[in-house]
């Protein structure tokens, strides 16, 4: 079931008494809702997820199972609209099916990288966040190696190993590594240093070092 969804319905747990573990079988009226209950529960999904969810496909009888295949739907149908995906993580925070690309270019330094990606690059915290609460297996999708990021929700995303360059050099480990520029500098180094996911076909780091002139990915979120 949905981390968010849930930890939304965990909000009510005090004020409604309910003490048991939390189930898709779950009703609302097991759990305590009444019509009024229900309204507020809609509209607190409604925000959370960006939905509308019809008053008429609710009742007392309505289990969260159905609640959570609502929104599943819901999210699947913005994925498609949007180009970003749930994977379902504690935060909420969406990632881009695709790596970010301009004029055709698809690897930057990190100045570069800022300056036109900016607020759509992800934190050093939401890298973490991927690379701990994701499952991730190398596969080769189109003929491209890379690595499978499959989320608690069972969705997931492709990061292809696109190499790197240094200084404007030309590529290198094309296919053997790839590296996703957070928008995170590095405490460790100096100012010339900035946070990378890093990986490969046997490893995942998330708070990889990398100086700032490397050519790495980015992958937006939202």
């Amino acid at each position: 079931m949905n981390k968010r969804l849930i930890a939304i319905v965990e909000r009510y747990r005090e004020t409604l008494g309910f003490e048991g573990e939390l189930a898709t079988s779950n009703s609302l009226d097991s759990l305590g809702f009444d019509s009024l209950d229900r309204a507020t529960l809609l509209s607190e999904i409604d925000r959370e997820f960006g939905i509308s969810i019809a008053d008429d496909r609710v009742s007392g009888a309505t289990t969260l199972g159905v609640i959570d295949t609502i929104v599943s739907e819901a999210s699947t149908a913005e994925e498609e609209a949007t180009g970003f995906v749930d994977l379902g993580l504690t935060s909420g925070t969406l990632w881009a099916k695709n790596n970010a690309e301009h004029n055709g270019k698809k690897l930057f330094d990190f100045d570069e990288a800022i300056g036109l990606f900016g607020d759509q690059m992800p934190t050093a915290a939401q890298a973490v966040e991927l690379a701990t609460e994701c499952t991730h297996e190398w596969v080769t999708e189109n003929g491209k190696p890379g690595m499978k990021f499959t989320g608690p929700n069972g969705k997931s995303i492709f990061f292809p190993a696109d190499g790197y360059t240094w200084k404007g050099g030309p590529v290198k480990y094309d296919g053997d590594e790839g590296d996703i520029w957070t928008k995170t500098p590095s405490v460790n180094y100096s100012a010339t240093y900035a946070y990378n996911l890093y990986f490969d076909s046997g490893s995942v780091y998330p708070l990889n070092d990398s100086n700032r002139a490397y050519g790495f990915s980015v992958r937006p979120v939202r």
